[in-house]
Order: structure tokens, then sequence, then C-alpha cells
């Protein structure tokens, strides 16, 4: 089955639509669990993107402390983490923090998305 153009792209935001959309019907385990299974397709379907139109060149695994994987989903763990912290806590405190937390996943995806767009430079 091959799918439109327009739709392909758009497929990782709709799963995480469909997944803010079960999130918000209830406290259901089954919608819960729902919810969990669509934002992981999501963000599996980004990190695959991302990895295959890369322009710049992958990073080399034996430097850095974190596993690639951990790596690659740790922006998306961040989000998900704010998202339930915000939505099932009523302290403003805790509040803040998770939209902070929020702030720092969204940041650390478009820096990612920025860095992976250009070509490597001459200097």
């Amino acid at each position: 089955m091959k799918l439109s153009k327009p739709v392909y792209e758009k497929l990782p935001y709709i799963y995480f639509l469909i997944s803010a959309l079960l999130l918000m019907s209830g406290d259901n385990i089954a919608l819960m669990l729902s919810a969990i299974l669509f934002y992981g397709a999501g963000c599996i379907t980004l990190v695959k993107r991302s990895h295959h139109r890369r322009l710049d060149k992958p990073r080399n695994i034996k430097e850095y402390v974190l596993p690639d994987v951990v790596y690659e989903y740790l922006p998306y763990l961040f989000g998900a983490l704010a998202i339930l912290s915000f939505l099932h806590s009523a302290n403003p405190y805790i509040q803040l923090c998770s939209f902070s937390i929020g702030l720092l996943a969204l940041r650390i995806i478009l820096f990612r998305h920025i860095n992976r767009c250009k070509a490597k430079g001459l200097f």
C-alpha cells in the first residue's frame, strides 16, 4: 500500500494527535495503552525518517555515554513525561516543571532537525 505524499508526511503528527485525543478522552487503562502505542508509533516514524534523510554524518557512538537508541528517543521521552505530569497534577510547581521539560524536549528536537538538514560546510 502506497500513501500519497501529503498523507505520508503528516502521518506521525496524526499519530500524535490521536494519542492526545485518547489521553483526553478518559482514564481507562485501554485508552492509556492505546495512546502510548500511537505516541510510540509517531516517535519511531520520526526517528527513522530523520535517520534516512539526514545530511550530516551520524555521530560516532564510541565518543558518547548514551547509546544511540537512548539518544534518539530521549526528547520524545521528555515530551511524554511533560505531558503526563502536566495532565495528572494539580500542583502549579509540578506543572511549571513539566512545562519546562516540554520546552527542553522541543528545543532538542528543533536543534536536531536544524543540524541534520544542513550539509556540512567547508569551514
